[in-house]
């Protein structure tokens, strides 16, 4: 068989493959933010019917059909994406497949859109390389946004949302993004798919094509852009693979995709991408530039924090002077990890304020007390675990990260430089905090006291001017600690303001400036170490008498 002959005879399933691909990539972006959206097909249709009608019952030129048709799908996706934004995971999943379900009942009952029957008509061919060069060109988009603040971005809400928010980003805009984008691309591959045949009907959109949508991801994976790929060209390709074996039943493939995607679920969690060989990640040498930043104050007046009946927090006033560290002490359950979430935004006050620099910064959100400079590490681990150790480190910069974007589109020396200098300084922060040679190691791949590291050196990466450290010596021996010790008086000598939340006392004592402790959510004593270790109230309620 020739090679033109060969590519007459396999026309449609190298035009089904290229269509797929580019439904794997709707997904694949929102995948990447974490957020389990099954609305590509719904998408898919808008734009196909869109197009379509607009060729046939309007007479529009084909590129201008597909292109309104595109601009639709994402209108459609934004529009979806503001209610549904607060839910997550399965809840998620079943609003936007219902969706679908939505967009293709519709369909089959509108007359103008030919009902149960769909369209027919002698639309202009949609040619497989059209189908190729725009899969080409949106791969390519995506391949250069990893490295950028966007692709950053989607990482680190992917990770952890309220990490991230820690870190300077706004969640809410960022899974809005990851769902224009979505309706983008599936809108671009519904209106080439009407175009590439000469019928659409509502069957082809409901969610059994939701689910195989899903399915590409899940079998290619989602760590890196080109995975979905690689689960749809596999799953379009395989039933054309058994036809011509000589099996034409249905159920043989769907066991045979139901057995793959078991394999994959089972041995490869990251998918079949995860077996091909990646370019070694370049760690730069650390950077000579200084670390060092404008301490900030902080004072909180009154603050109390009800939940129900239960007062956690009451009248909790302490001051932290800029530059110095306060170590925040108090039994379990005393109101330290409250008084910290209210600071920074977590959880709102039920009265009382929060001043940064004296400014009133009470029910600010997270994101935004992150861009005014202040950073916390969390009780409970929050470490990035799919990420290496730099890339949990470039993740703290995204509010400082310089947008690079189009220039990496257009491969210009100076994004390269940027991107080069943020990470020599991740490198030189991970260096700070002990973790130096350990920067390509995942993160849920360090030890213990390792990932209680990387947090701090994340938490120092948007150069804050007031860290907020909670328990981070929980899990370390006593050597580990001591270094512990050492390091939170190298991060307050380097221009910062350190509030400390910790059990182990000797690290409060040698680590702190001053101290304050609480005590079924009020402060008992404030003062220097010493004051505090001889203060009656405090050797009763946290010592015992």
């Amino acid at each position: 068989m020739g090679l033109e002959v060969f590519f007459e005879v396999y026309r449609d399933l190298f035009g089904q493959i290229g269509i797929a691909c580019l439904y794997a990539l709707s997904i694949y972006i929102v995948l990447a933010a974490g957020q389990l959206s099954l609305a590509q097909a719904g998408f898919g249709a808008i734009s196909a019917y869109t197009a379509v009608l607009l060729i046939t019952e309007q007479g529009f030129a084909a590129p201008v059909a597909i292109t309104v048709g595109i601009a639709a799908a994402t209108l459609a996706a934004g529009i979806l994406a503001l209610p549904l934004l607060r839910l997550r995971g399965v809840f998620l999943a079943i609003a936007t497949i219902g969706f679908g379900e939505v967009v293709r009942v519709t369909l089959n009952n509108l007359e103008i859109t030919g009902g149960a029957s769909g369209l027919t008509g002698n639309l202009p061919k949609v040619e497989v390389w059209h189908i190729y060069a725009v899969l080409g060109i949106c791969g390519f988009l995506l391949a250069r946004l990893a490295p950028t603040g966007l692709g950053r971005s989607l990482s680190a809400v992917r990770e952890d949302e309220t990490a991230a928010q820690m870190q300077g980003i706004n969640v809410r805009s960022v899974r809005l993004i990851a769902f224009l984008i979505s309706g983008a691309l599936a809108g671009t591959a519904g209106a080439l798919e009407a175009n590439f045949g000469f019928f659409i009907g509502p069957a082809q959109f409901g969610e059994q094509r939701a689910i195989e949508i899903l399915t590409f991801a899940v079998i290619g994976g989602v760590t890196i852009w080109y995975g979905p790929l690689i689960g749809a060209a596999l799953l379009t390709l395989l039933p054309t693979l058994l036809r011509d074996s000589g099996v034409d039943e249905g159920w043989v493939r769907l066991v045979l995709q139901g057995t793959i995607l078991l394999l994959v679920i089972l041995f490869l969690p990251d998918g079949l991408a995860s077996l091909l060989p990646r370019r070694r990640q370049k760690v730069p040498a650390p950077s000579d530039d200084h670390i060092a930043t404008q301490p900030l104050e902080l004072r909180t007046e009154s603050v109390s924090r009800h939940f129900g009946g239960v007062t956690a927090l009451h009248d909790v006033s302490v001051h932290l002077r800029p530059g110095r560290v306060l170590g925040l002490v108090g039994p379990n359950g005393a109101g330290k990890t409250t008084l910290v979430n209210a600071i920074t935004g977590i959880v709102p006050p039920s009265s009382g304020r929060v001043l940064i620099d004296g400014q009133d910064v009470t029910n600010m959100p997270a994101w935004q007390l992150s861009r005014r400079g202040v950073a916390r590490t969390f009780q409970n681990l929050r470490v990035f675990t799919h990420l290496s150790a730099l890339d949990n480190v470039l993740a703290g910069t995204v509010r400082r990260l310089p947008r690079t974007y189009f220039s990496r589109l257009l491969f210009l020396p100076h994004a390269r430089k940027q991107e080069h200098e943020q990470a020599a300084r991740a490198v030189t922060l991970l260096d700070l905090v002990g973790l130096a040679g350990k920067e390509a190691i995942r993160g849920d791949q360090l030890s213990y006291g390792d990932q209680r590291r990387l947090e701090i050196a994340r938490a120092l990466a948007s150069n804050p001017g007031l860290v907020i450290l909670d328990e981070p010596a929980a899990g370390m021996n006593a050597n580990e600690a001591a270094r512990l010790v050492g390091l939170i008086r190298r991060i307050a000598e380097t221009g910062r303001s350190v509030v400390l939340i910790e059990h182990n006392m000797s690290v409060v004592m040698k680590a702190s400036d001053d101290v304050a402790v609480l005590n079924f959510g009020e402060v008992i004593g404030q003062g220097t170490p010493d004051q505090i270790k001889t203060a009656p109230a405090v050797v009763e309620a946290y010592l015992g008498a």
